[in-house]
């Protein structure tokens, strides 16, 4: 029995050791993960923040919008609302809303 409890108790430590090195790995490379899908969804809303007011102003001086333009804002607009997009950009697509419609840019009626 003395010679069985020799050899597993080294065993038993060596084992709960690396189980524990291995746990406190995992939750560091977690944590280091959700800080690089953070960083990775601001620069999306970012770049679709900038899309949105870039395409609503132009279709603002244009002063009239298409079905393919609000499709295409709405594209955009869903997934930056749904990350938490501010509301300047809602504005803007509120505005672009509210203009008249035509069928499209090459016959402008």
């Amino acid at each position: 029995m003395n010679i069985l409890s020799m050899i597993l108790t080294p065993l038993f430590t060596f084992v709960v050791g690396s189980l524990c090195t291995y746990i406190v790995g995992l939750r560091q490379n977690k944590k280091k993960t959700e800080e690089r899908l953070q960083k990775i969804e601001n620069a999306e809303k970012a770049i679709l923040h900038q899309t949105i007011l870039k395409k609503c102003n132009l279709i603002l001086m244009i002063g009239n919008v298409t079905p393919e333009e609000i499709d295409e804002l709405e594209y955009l607009y869903q997934p930056y609302q749904a990350i938490g997009g501010n509301h300047r950009a809602g504005v803007a697509y509120e505005k672009v809303l509210e203009l008249p419609r035509i069928k499209n840019r090459n016959e402008e009626e």
